[in-house]
């Protein structure tokens, strides 16, 4: 796919069958956390083959603001990265500047990181950024002595000071688990003995998991404690280390193709996961198997294997699942649950409110924009689907002639949505035009060009045609 002109704000996507065979791409989510968990050891991490999007660009960039050494080019193939001059003790740095773009899982690692030291850290982003929440983390620092400008503050922009005073933290996990994974690599970087008790329900939880993992893959002791949360055990920079590590692939990034190959009855195949991995997106291949999709998996090497995901022939069963604990999975899934035969309830991810954009309400618009009969709720969607066998799956048919297919669709700047109406497009009664492309460069850079490489034909429209190719 190429584009047609310098500003590029939407791509049409043609109806098609895709089939093949591609890569992977990194886990973004990975990505963030070996960058900043490598950043914080006095000796160089490797940090192999890691997703380089413009969330993590944003983290790797913001960490060297912060004055994290980092070897190599960010952006393009592997680095290493030490933790130079970043949280030291010593008055007078300046202060850092840090821009996180539109990168919330940025903003809120290095609010924390930022903390643990002495040198002033102010950090801002894009207009989307500035309306994430920020207030538990922020309150939860400034309780423990770190100097928040403007006092009060709960989203950005806004400066911190520390070091933090205090070895106990509370904090509430219920509107995003980043703010703890925030909180137990900053105490790690600390060093020393630091307590985190965790209230309400937390959202998202497999990715502290992940951020637990890696923490120990760098010589980090955590323990849970019995109240909820962790007790982090750290000898500080000196021995946090991760070494030479290799970022895994990612489900939440493989899931849109996943369900193309349900939704169409072909094969794709997916090279490069681990079946045995912590990401809480891997759920994504149990819900596959529920609707009636066949599942292969072939080894690869000590890790990495490649999954092989075929729809089948007759109708797409129904199903209801909790995203509370895979929340990125909503979009495409309820474009799964779309072409089912029957009614399918997405719940569990109020969290989702609060994203690049109001993602429950942005989904419901995907969908009603091709006349799919869509219920909202607080926590997710009831999405009643078309059925039909594979090849039958068509939505929009009952649209034909109405002009409603042509209307371009707003996907708001979200990566995730213009990806999952990209996937919807590929089974429309016609091609469907959707409004803020290049937004998948947050997370899966190469998503166009996997999806032309597997067969659907895709042209950006710059904007000065006004929505024609």
């Amino acid at each position: 796919m190429k584009a047609q002109g310098s500003a590029p704000m939407m791509v049409q996507v043609q109806p098609g069958v895709p089939q093949g065979m591609v890569a992977a791409p990194p886990s973004k989510s990975l990505t963030h956390r070996a960058l900043v968990i490598g950043a914080i050891g006095d000796v160089a991490s490797h940090v192999v083959g890691p997703l380089w999007g413009e969330d993590t660009i944003a983290t790797a960039h913001g960490l060297v603001a912060m004055g994290a050494i980092v070897e190599g080019h960010v952006g393009q193939g592997d680095v290493r990265i030490a933790r130079g001059q970043m949280l030291d003790l010593r008055l007078g740095l300046p202060t850092a500047e840090v821009g996180c773009a539109n990168s919330g899982t940025s903003l809120r690692l290095l609010t924390a990181l930022g903390a643990t030291g002495d040198r002033p850290v102010h950090l801002d982003g894009d207009s989307s950024l500035r309306r994430r929440p920020m207030g538990p983390l922020l309150h939860a620092l400034a309780s423990a002595g770190v100097g928040v400008i403007p006092a009060g503050a709960s989203t950005a922009p806004f400066l911190v000071r520390g070091p933090w005073r205090s070895e106990a933290f509370t904090i509430d996990g219920s509107v995003s688990s980043q703010y703890v994974s925030a909180l137990l690599i900053a105490a790690a970087a600390r060093g020393g003995r630091t307590s985190l008790q965790v209230i309400g329900r937390l959202a998202s939880a497999p990715y502290v998991g992940l951020t637990l993992d890696l923490l120990g893959r760098a010589g980090v002791l955590t323990r849970p404690r019995s109240q909820g949360g962790w007790e982090v055990v750290s000898a500080g920079p000196v021995r946090t280390h991760l070494g030479h590590h290799r970022v895994e692939a990612d489900y939440s990034s493989a899931a849109f193709l996943m369900v193309a190959a349900a939704i169409h009855g072909r094969a794709i195949t997916l090279r490069g996961l681990d079946p045995k991995s912590l990401q809480g997106d891997r759920a994504i291949v149990s819900v596959l198997e529920r609707v009636g999709a066949s599942v292969q998996w072939k080894e690869e090497g000590t890790a990495a294997s490649s999954l092989t995901i075929v729809g089948p022939e007759g109708p797409l069963l129904p199903f209801s699942v909790d995203l509370g604990r895979s929340p990125d999975l909503f979009p495409i899934l309820c474009v799964l649950a779309a072409t089912t035969a029957g009614s399918c309830t997405l719940s569990g991810a109020a969290q989702l409110r609060v994203k690049e954009s109001d993602r429950i309400a942005t989904t419901r618009r995907l969908l009603e924009a091709v006349g799919v009969r869509v219920q909202q709720r607080l926590d997710g969607l009831v999405v009643d689907g078309v059925g039909g066998a594979a090849g039958e799956r068509v939505l929009g048919a009952h649209l034909r002639g109405t002009g409603r297919l042509e209307r371009p669709i707003d996907t708001e700047g979200d990566h995730r949505i213009l990806m999952a109406g990209a996937i919807l497009a590929s089974c429309s009664e016609s091609p469907l035009t959707l409004r803020g492309m290049g937004a998948h460069r947050v997370s899966y850079p190469s998503f166009f060009d996997d999806l032309e490489h597997l067969g659907i034909r895709t042209a950006v429209i710059p904007a000065s045609t006004g929505g024609n190719p």
